[in-house]
């Protein structure tokens, strides 16, 4: 996986110090405070907890590698990887993971089947249901 470039987006309240971890892996670049959007769509895969970030790349169309980490995140990450939206994944299996979808996505293949995810058209067609009841 060393010849994989890694970017990964640090949230404002995150306060770790990466600088040693980057002598070392010099494969990672660490953005704080990214336009999330322009950054998923530049990824070929997003590795995201099941949280607000994993409805984004979802909606970009993204390949996707989802993890759990936390409490509240179990029904969606059990439901998105029953759906095939995302990849589960954590710790023991990730090199497993992000190795098989490379391959893939070299491929031109697709690693989930986010084209089943609904368009971005829900609100008008509920806005269209409600004026059937009037």
């Amino acid at each position: 996986m060393k010849n994989l470039k890694f970017r990964v987006v640090i949230g404002p309240g995150f306060k770790t110090d990466f600088s040693q971890f980057k002598k070392k892996h010099n494969n990672f670049n660490f953005i704080k405070n990214a336009d999330m959007g322009k950054e998923i769509e530049k990824a070929d895969l997003v590795l995201s907890a099941c949280g607000t970030t994993v409805y984004e790349s979802m909606y970009l169309k993204s390949n996707i590698i989802g993890f759990k980490i936390a409490h509240d995140q179990r029904d969606a990450y059990n439901y998105l990887g029953t759906k095939k939206f995302i990849v589960p994944s954590n710790p023991k299996k990730i090199k497993q993971d992000i190795t098989k979808s490379m391959l893939l996505i070299k491929r031109n293949k697709k690693i989930n089947h986010i084209s089943n995810f609904p368009d971005s058209f829900g609100s008008e067609r509920i806005l269209e249901e409600i004026k059937k009841i009037h």
